[in-house]
């Protein structure tokens, strides 16, 4: 929370912040603290209970105010709910344009928000996909909520959909990097270390939305032969490690030079020589 509210007040006050979190932190404590002008998108479960806005007539009778009104259905209970018609929209992943289904319904209060604002609850259905053996199967469905309704559907899904970047973000720190593998015992080496790794990290993006991913090497680096001959909409992390390599290594292993200097006297019947780029630079993870 105190990570939110830090750059709610680095931003400029006429933007608004927005916030993409998973089920751990769709909860009381995030949603009842939210500053100004900062909107939060998260999962939550498909049993949750949610309420709509109570009748005015009902908020004039003598006593505590009326917050909750009657019981909305429970996501699990949209989802399965055939008088409700579902909506299509597209959004853009992984480079391509994917048609969504989806149900909503606005102006919900929820008590695992403290009941303090209005929300809107979307209901994903099942994606399908094929899996191994090309088999037809379909994903798990989705449910959503936003602090802002009056934003479009399209725009709450396609925020949510970026967000697969902040787990590819973890993956990539923690598998390929190492983050916290770190071996220091120090209290001031064990703090920063990991901040050390992840600014390495943004410093290396940083390089390639700078230039193209070839112009880190002096010479585009041959694919190895295990990978499948495919184009992808992004370059990988690995993709950038072993070009940095490359251009490190390139002057001492001469990894491109095909050791064009040796004499060589060999018979053409031999079997040609390893190649030494991929030897060197794609067997080190």
């Amino acid at each position: 929370m105190d990570r939110i509210k830090h750059l709610r007040a680095s931003m400029d006050a006429t933007r608004d912040l927005w916030v993409v979190v998973d089920g751990g932190y769709t909860n009381q404590t995030v949603l009842s603290q939210l500053p100004e002008r900062t909107v939060l998108i998260g999962r939550i479960r498909g049993d949750a209970h949610l309420s709509h806005e109570p009748d005015p007539a009902l908020s004039k009778h003598v006593g505590r105010r009326c917050v909750y009104g009657v019981d909305a259905p429970t996501p699990r209970e949209l989802l399965e709910d055939v008088s409700t018609p579902w909506e299509e929209h597209e959004i853009r992943v992984a480079g391509q344009t994917h048609s969504v289904k989806c149900k909503r319904v606005d102006g919900l209060r929820w008590r695992g928000a403290g009941g303090k604002q209005l929300l809107s609850m979307i209901v994903l259905a099942p994606a399908p996909y094929r899996g191994l053996g090309r088999k037809l199967r379909r994903r798990q469905p989705g449910f959503l909520i936003c602090t802002d309704v009056s934003l479009p559907t399209e725009r709450v899904l396609q925020a949510y959909a970026w967000r697969w970047d902040v787990e590819v973000n973890f993956r990539d720190e923690k598998t390929l990097l190492g983050v916290g593998e770190a071996q220091v015992r120090n209290d001031a080496s064990v703090e920063a270390a990991p901040a050390f790794s992840v600014a390495a990290y943004s410093l290396l993006l940083l390089a390639a939305a700078r230039c193209s991913s070839t112009s880190l090497a002096r010479v585009e680096l041959p694919p190895p032969k295990w990978r499948r001959k495919e184009e992808h909409a992004r370059t990988s992390l690995q993709d950038l490690v072993n070009a940095m390599r490359a251009d490190l290594w390139a002057d001492s292993i001469r990894c491109f030079d095909g050791f064009s200097g040796l004499a060589s006297n060999r018979p053409v019947t031999t079997k040609p020589e390893k190649h030494l780029a991929s030897a060197a630079l794609y067997s080190v993870a």
